[in-house]
């Protein structure tokens, strides 16, 4: 748990180097480079970057083409071409994940009314990945469009619509336990569905760049609820929203009895009650133990038929890299047991506990100082 805790306060104080490594090499490169980086005429920022809301994206490259010597160059561009592909995979696996075990599996087993194959599964997984690649490409003019072609009010936007209801339904979950699975449910969806109105609002009404005597077309309310409203002071709105639609239809609906609650929630972090399944939880259990069987099966079955394969069998197999499962008998705990052993993972010890208490103090104090001292 203590190293929970230090993971945490260690991403912490790396929140605070974006004033560093962005936003001051960015302050630089606008007084380094006024006529490309601060470009205000948008035909001038068209022939500069192709971009006529302006070019404040490529301020990064700038420097490093500009100020940097030939073999830093070279290790600069290895770098941000690294930092990007990783947060592009892990993006795509992610995403990938989501679809295959939320939304194909779900909907395989309710239209065939058959348990998907890993092999299907991970094709699946990979095809989707390609359409998710396909859909970011096609995204890219309305990137282009919005926030004045700035990236990083772009992707701090996208957060704050879809991330409040997120939030206000987990911090609900945990700390108090008379929330429900509808009231979490349509939490989100209120929340999601006025976080999109809000983003099909503001994308579907392109607002001209700042001095090119163009007429603003959004209509009035437009300019009033999106245009007024900067996007932190809507994630703000929107988490109370999300927050007060969950309590509302949580009241509404019959308590989660407490057994299935025992240490999913704050005041129930140290039970070490068994805690009751739910019945999708069973399934899923099922389901796993099902597969397993059927992986084991299918692996016998292929010892003995390897030369008797296709070729596209054999590409099939190398393309989705099957494990073997290994068996045998094995020790399993107890459900007391695992409780316990649950309940246990949360002591600390003294000394170190007391250690990252004083971290995540400092830095809040450092935190704090730097809003008054910026601001």
């Amino acid at each position: 748990m203590t190293h929970a805790k230090g993971g945490c306060i260690l991403v912490s104080w790396l929140k605070f180097l974006p004033l560093w490594i962005i936003i001051i090499p960015g302050m630089a490169s606008r007084i380094l480079f006024p006529d490309r980086v601060g470009c205000a005429d948008p035909k001038q920022c068209t022939i500069v970057c192709g971009n006529p809301n302006g070019c404040s994206n490529i301020a990064y490259v700038e420097l490093v083409l500009t100020l940097l010597p030939a073999g830093l160059r070279g290790v600069m561009y290895s770098v941000m071409m690294a930092a990007l592909l990783s947060s592009l995979t892990s993006i795509f696996n992610s995403a990938s994940t989501i679809f295959t075990m939320d939304l194909w599996l779900l909907g395989r087993k309710k239209l065939s009314h058959k348990e998907p194959s890993q092999v299907e599964l991970i094709i699946v997984g990979k095809v989707s990945t390609l359409g998710m690649v396909a859909i970011s490409v096609c995204w890219i003019p309305i990137m282009q469009s919005s926030s004045g072609s700035q990236l990083f009010h772009y992707v701090n936007s996208i957060s704050s619509y879809l991330a409040p209801p997120v939030c206000a339904v987990f911090l609900l979950a945990v700390l108090w336990d008379r929330t429900t699975e509808p009231g979490a449910f349509w939490g989100l969806m209120v929340g999601l569905s006025i976080g999109l109105l809000r983003f099909i609002v503001e994308f579907s009404y392109i607002q001209p760049p700042c001095g090119s005597g163009l007429v603003d077309p959004r209509p009035p309310i437009v300019k009033a609820l999106v245009g007024q409203v900067h996007y932190l002071h809507f994630s703000i709105i929107l988490w109370a929203i999300s927050g007060m639609a969950t309590i509302a239809i949580s009241l509404m609906t019959p308590p989660i009895p407490q057994y299935y609650l025992h240490r999913l929630t704050w005041k129930t972090r140290f039970s070490s009650d068994v805690r009751r399944k739910w019945e999708s939880e069973q399934l899923t259990d099922d389901y796993n133990e099902n597969d397993k069987q059927l992986h084991l099966e299918v692996i016998d079955g292929s010892a003995s038929n390897s030369d008797a394969q296709t070729l596209c069998q054999k590409f099939t197999k190398a393309c989705c890299t099957e494990d073997v499962v290994e068996s045998g008998p094995k020790y399993e705990k107890t459900e007391e047991q695992k409780a316990q052993d649950t309940a246990e993972f949360l002591k600390e010890d003294p000394f170190w506990k007391r250690f990252v208490d004083i971290n995540i103090v400092i830095c809040i104090c450092v935190s704090v100082f730097g809003f008054a001292f910026f601001s």
